[in-house]
């Protein structure tokens, strides 16, 4: 498609109308969930395999290695999302063996092939971090960063029509890997190398050379609250379900009342 193809495309994609294939995958999202409840399941350490277990049937968003788990489970997430370039390389090599839909945002076509059935959306950046950040109400245009593949998560399950939203291991505050002495540089983060150890819901979450960079709590912490008051504009219940941790946006609920 050329330049003059790749505006009438983004022009589409703006008025909410699917052109591509992969526009008409998104599209079909849209309302699909309409009234029921999601999970949007983070990696912290808080996080149980029973309390997977008991998710079994439920709409069930998650990212990254919650594959780790899959040997001690039949779980599944009815979605899977991996939306950052590190994450995606620390995955690379299960990504093409998953069975779940995967979604991913087009610029880590830089960094993993354009897998079969895969859904890819625009990711959108703010200009910075501030209060009026949007929350996307059209994935087709795209979905807000808001440095965390949660706030994704959420934008999608509303786009699917979800009425009740509740995070469940979405600790805020788990520490980092043991890193060793190798730290560079990849844009504005400092990036480091796993030793191995826990700091998610499981020892084998980083392998020994894993990359990752420190998260941005402060931002992640504003697109939650961005995401709390489109949810409450628009009727739509958004819950914190995780034992403990330090994520006070969201009212809290017990997770064993839920299930």
């Amino acid at each position: 498609m050329g330049r003059a193809g790749d505006g009438l495309h983004r022009s589409l994609q703006q008025a909410g109308i699917p052109f591509s294939e992969n526009d008409f995958r998104l599209y079909d999202l849209k309302g699909k969930h309409a009234g029921r409840r999601a999970f949007i399941i983070g990696n912290g350490p808080s996080l149980r395999i029973a309390d997977l277990d008991r998710l079994q049937g439920k709409l069930c968003f998650a990212a990254n290695k919650i594959f780790v788990a899959y040997e001690q489970t039949a779980w599944r997430p009815s979605y899977y999302f991996v939306a950052d370039e590190l994450s995606a390389l620390n995955c690379i090599r299960e990504l093409p063996h998953l069975q779940e839909p995967r979604f991913f945002p087009f610029d880590l076509l830089h960094h993993i092939p354009r897998y079969p059935g895969a859904t890819f959306f625009n990711r959108l950046q703010p200009r910075e971090p501030r209060d009026d950040t949007p929350f996307s109400d059209n994935l087709l245009a795209g979905s807000w960063e808001g440095q965390t593949v949660t706030y994704h998560m959420i934008q999608f399950a509303v786009w699917m029509g979800a009425t009740e939203i509740y995070l469940l291991g979405v600790d805020f505050n788990y520490p980092a890997p043991p890193k060793t002495n190798d730290t560079q540089r990849f844009g504005d983060y400092e990036i480091h190398v796993a030793a191995g150890q826990q700091s998610h819901f499981s020892k084998d979450y980083y392998r020994p050379g894993d990359i990752f960079k420190g998260p941005r709590l402060e931002e992640q912490e504003i697109a939650y609250r961005h995401a709390r008051t489109y949810c409450e504009r628009h009727g739509i219940r958004i819950a914190n379900a995780t034992r403990g941790g330090k994520l006070e946006v969201f009212e809290r609920v017990d997770f064993e009342g839920l299930v």
